[in-house]
């Protein structure tokens, strides 16, 4: 995901979540930070693009929202909810977390070592090895869908987005 534009209109809410800030924007989706406001918790909502609005689109996102939500492994982003607005948007709601993808550190920084590729890529096996267990084929695994999330202490845990 690449930081949204400045002048991309935000929604103050979708349902109960309040909008704090949009955090990235991709292709058929926007992702903002948000609250829960019925219980206070930090939350990523992506958001499908208004333009993008077609039955396919929804259906690949509804799709994407059912895989996802079955998914229980450290390396894979959490996702709570999947919710269709008043205004009609598909909303999932997911995990939020802090940090970067590895497209974004390999733009800032260049060649990874053998130690820090390693560090990335075993945790990402993992985890599809998981979803191969559940029969489900990550199909779009690429550095822009890999985030390294950082957790307690500033430990990184990479993390498989986009199903």
């Amino acid at each position: 995901m690449t930081e949204p534009a400045a002048e991309t209109k935000t929604p103050e809410r979708y349902a109960h979540y309040k909008v704090v800030r949009p955090i990235g924007r991709g292709g058929m989706a926007m992702v903002h930070a948000a609250t829960n406001e019925r219980t206070g918790a930090d939350v990523a909502l992506k958001v499908v693009h208004e333009g993008a609005y077609t039955d396919e689109a929804r259906a690949r996102f509804e799709h994407e929202a059912s895989i996802a939500g079955k998914l229980e492994h450290p390396n894979i982003v959490r996702v709570y909810d999947f919710l269709t607005d008043e205004s009609g948007a598909s909303v999932l709601v997911m995990e939020r977390l802090r940090g970067e993808t590895v497209a974004s550190l390999l733009e800032r920084r260049g060649r990874l070592s053998v130690t820090e590729t390693l560090a990335i890529v075993l945790p990402v096996l993992d985890a599809l090895e998981h979803t191969h267990k559940q029969g489900i084929v990550h199909r779009d695994v690429k550095p822009s869908n890999v985030f390294l999330a950082r957790g307690a202490e500033g430990k990184v845990i990479p993390k498989l987005l986009d199903f």
